[in-house]
This record gives structure tokens, sequence and C-alpha cells, in this order.
């Protein structure tokens, strides 16, 4: 399972770095400002995640309450008196069922209710929102304690990529002039949704700012997706 966490994304760089490099992050560590560093090499990597923004707050639900998630995305509800014309009709009827279908939960006392029968609809009050979590526009997937386990946002269009990437860069620059000194300041550059082509265009963007700017960094890694033999995708500045 894909994880957005900041903290899972450098627990694994530090694992994919000690492999890539074991000369250079055999004592790696994760810490603060920056988050891997390694005393012995003087090397510091900074970690960031560039991504959808969408996709980094679907992720900080993470194991939330399922109310809180279907509040916090907006799902789909309507109040039970807007359902009055078909209290009467019987429970087997096409309409019905499909509102069943859509998998309701309402809110009971704080907590996610998942409502299986119409005669738990029947019963809510008046006012009474009813979350209809089938028409959710997001996949998602709970655990045994009904919490979030997994959310899967809908397709999005990619955009400037790269762009994105290299403002990233220069963002963590600004940001780690302010950090001890290492010996070497290196970047580890994460993103999910980035294929080998926007990899290529922002290793070009990337040179380019090197050479009119000097970039602090003085390696940028990157997980290599698209190639199982080496799962580092490695950009050097010096």
């Amino acid at each position: 399972m894909i994880s957005f966490q900041k903290e899972d994304v450098e627990i694994e760089a530090l694992k994919l770095l000690k492999e890539y490099n074991r000369k250079k992050y055999k004592d790696a560590y994760k810490s603060e400002m920056p988050d891997i560093q390694n005393d012995i090499t003087n090397v510091g990597v900074e970690v960031v995640v560039v991504d959808f923004e969408e996709n980094l707050f679907l992720d900080k639900l993470h194991g939330a309450p399922f109310l809180q998630f279907l509040k916090m995305t907006n799902c789909w509800k309507i109040k039970k008196k807007e359902l009055e014309d078909l209290l009467g009709l019987p429970s087997n009827d096409a309409t019905l069922q499909e509102i069943i279908n859509s998998k309701p939960v309402c809110d009971k006392n704080g907590k996610a209710h998942h409502i299986t029968t119409w005669d738990e609809i029947q019963d809510l009050r008046p006012k009474q929102e009813i979350y209809l979590t089938g028409y959710s526009k997001y996949q998602f997937e709970l655990d045994e304690k009904d919490n979030i386990k997994l959310v899967v946002p809908p397709a999005q269009w990619v955009g400037p990529l790269p762009e994105m990437m290299l403002q990233a860069v220069k963002d963590k620059e600004e940001k780690a002039k302010k950090y001890k000194r290492f010996e070497e300041l290196n970047l580890y550059l994460q993103s999910f949704i980035s294929d080998k082509e926007e990899i290529n265009e922002f290793e070009k963007l990337l040179n380019e700012y090197h050479k009119k700017s000097e970039c602090l960094f003085k390696n940028v890694y990157l997980p290599n997706f698209w190639a199982s033999e080496q799962k580092i995708f490695h950009i050097s500045l010096d």
C-alpha cells in the first residue's frame, strides 16, 4: 500500500539510500533538519514529497474515524425528511433498494453507523443526515476498527509536474540554509505520480537551474519506479 505519510517516506528513503550507496549511508539515521543524517560521512539528506495537494490532504486522514472522513471529503448526504415521499413504498421498491445499495451511513453519537435496512432510515429524526457513501467520488477501505485504511482519489490531470518538482527543490533550499552545515547536503524527492518522461524533464530543468544559481544540494535522489534493477534515480549536481 502506498503511504503519503512523511515519516513513512523518510523510512523508505533511508532504506533505499543504504541499499544504493552503503559506503555513504551505512550509518545514516532518521533525524530532523535534515531528515536523514550520517555523522561519520558528514552527509545530510532532506526529504520532500511532491504530489497534488488533494492526495496529501487525503493521506492525512489515514487512520481517521470513518465519520470524520465523510465530513471532511464532503460526501454526498441527504436529510431523512427529503425521503418522505418514499416512506410509504414497499421495502423492496427499486428506488429504496438503490438507496440501501449506496451503503448509507448516519451519525450516531459521534460515530459512523452503517445503515443496512430501510427500517433504520425510518427510525431516524427528520433532520438526521444520511451519507450515501456508495456515491462518494473517493474509493476507500476501512480497517477492522472502522477507521480509514486507504483512500484513492479520483483521476487527476498531471499538469506541469517537472516544474512542481523544481519548485520543491528551491523551497527546500531556503529551508536547508538554516540547518547545521554538512560537508554534503542532498535531497530525496518522492513523487508518486511521476513517470520516466517527467523525471527526465525535471532533470533538465534542475541542471539548468544549477548552472544559473548553483543548487545547494549536491545530489538529488528519486525512487525509480520504472526499473526493477535500480531503485534509485540519481541526479548529480557536483
